[in-house]
């Protein structure tokens, strides 16, 4: 992997810890698009696993802990599972389809999460009904963060990495090497 692509995908996380920080409507973040985005675009697996969890746990440090984080670190985990598939099977309609379906993996997950861990909620399928319900606006929120970040960043990283393959291969039709 070349210095300026290591660059950009960096610059895209940097981004994305700053969006955490930054005043936003609740989980109106950049963090599953970059879990999305660390699985498409990092070398290995355990590249983007260990960059996903050394956000969440650094932010998470500075933010504080709760009894449901490990749902949280679980939901991203997964996401990038979902990433490692996107990577081999890019197109413009699926990114935008993963960016959905990792926010709903996000909802469903933590809001289980959520249910298990809080006792304001009954442990009875009522009460898991009612935990899933308070998380629509939480949903809703995430499924515009996702695809906000997402779409900034897989769109500008296309952009940019199809300039750099046009600036190449410019170079080598007017240095042609006989």
């Amino acid at each position: 992997m070349n210095d300026s692509r290591i660059g950009a995908i960096l610059a895209f996380i940097i981004f994305g810890i700053i969006s955490r920080f930054l005043p936003h409507p609740p989980n109106f973040t950049a963090l599953n698009s970059i879990a999305l985005f660390s699985a498409c675009y990092l070398s290995s697996l355990s590249l983007s696993l260990t960059t996903v969890f050394a956000v969440m746990l650094l932010s998470d440090l500075a933010l504080g802990f709760h009894p449901g984080i490990p749902f949280v670190y679980l939901s991203f985990g997964l996401i990038i599972l979902m990433g490692r598939y996107l990577r081999s099977n890019q197109t413009l309609y699926r990114v935008p389809l993963f960016l959905s379906a990792s926010s709903l993996l996000f909802f469903v997950v933590t809001s289980f999460g959520e249910w298990l861990t809080n006792p304001l909620y009954p442990k009875t399928g009522f009460g898991l009904g009612l935990c899933y319900l308070a998380g629509v606006p939480f949903l809703a929120n995430q499924l515009l963060g996702d695809l906000t970040y997402g779409l900034l960043m897989f769109g500008c990283f296309s952009t940019l990495a199809e300039k750099t393959f046009l600036q190449r291969k410019s170079k080598l039709s007017t240095n042609p090497v006989f």
